[in-house]
């Protein structure tokens, strides 16, 4: 038996010896539900089937920072690291904590739960957005996109991929919602202006010359009946 293999941190979860080499940023692709010990599992890009199972304290910091709807998670980055001072069961044994949060606009202070009667305040950080690199004047292309409705999609979508800040994308955001406001006013208005086609009424079909005929050669056996000239 090879006992180093025993020591080897669990392969399926980030472990507290995974970070001796410093914090590492990393970005979450869902939330999942775990198991009664560890009941979440954040899902992380960096490491496919380990995902970090935050203890309570950090599920805490998440629902303050994040809120508590984890559908909302996926796509934003988290930076970890490994805290020394973590205790369990009264040992320090290690444990994961989160040093900052991406989606928070300042500093987040938690308290959080040291013993039974003592609460120590818990900092974390706002985590810097991607750098947007593509070089590209946002603004001015949403200017010569115009009413184009399309085009500014299309920008949006492609400001988004590139990491644009929050003011560029909450002014292209804007200008697409003015812009589909606008074209549903206006089909609005064209169907109120539009009426109905008058409805024709319907006239019995013209007679024909077969019917004309018809029509008399009833009428001289009716006469004839009467003078008497033909038994009916």
């Amino acid at each position: 038996m090879n006992i180093a293999e025993t020591t080897a941190p669990k392969s399926d979860q980030q472990n507290f010896d995974d970070y001796g080499g410093g914090p590492k940023t990393v970005t979450v692709t869902e939330v999942k539900n775990g198991n009664a010990e560890q009941p979440v599992e954040v899902h992380l890009a960096e490491f496919p089937g380990r995902p970090f199972k935050p203890s309570k304290s950090m599920r805490r910091v998440l629902l303050a920072c994040w809120g508590s709807d984890s559908a909302v998670y996926a796509g934003r980055r988290m930076t970890l690291y490994g805290d020394p001072e973590v205790k369990f069961g009264g040992q320090k044994v290690g444990g994961i904590r989160i040093a900052a949060l991406s989606n928070i606009d300042k500093p987040a202070t938690i308290a959080l739960t040291v013993t039974r009667a003592k609460r120590e305040p818990f900092t974390v950080q706002p985590l810097d957005p991607p750098k947007d690199t593509s070089g590209r004047d946002w603004l001015a292309e949403l200017n010569t996109a115009g009413d184009d409705m399309a085009a500014v999609f299309a920008l949006g979508q492609a400001a988004k991929e590139a990491n644009a800040s929050r003011q560029v994308m909450t002014v292209l955001g804007g200008v697409y919602k003015k812009l589909e406001a606008a074209a549903l006013a206006a089909q609005q208005q064209v169907a109120a202006t539009v009426a109905p086609a008058p409805v024709e009424p319907v006239s019995a079909a013209p007679k024909s010359a077969v019917d004309d005929y018809e029509a008399q050669e009833r009428a001289e056996f009716d006469a004839a009946v009467d003078r008497g000239e033909v038994n009916p």
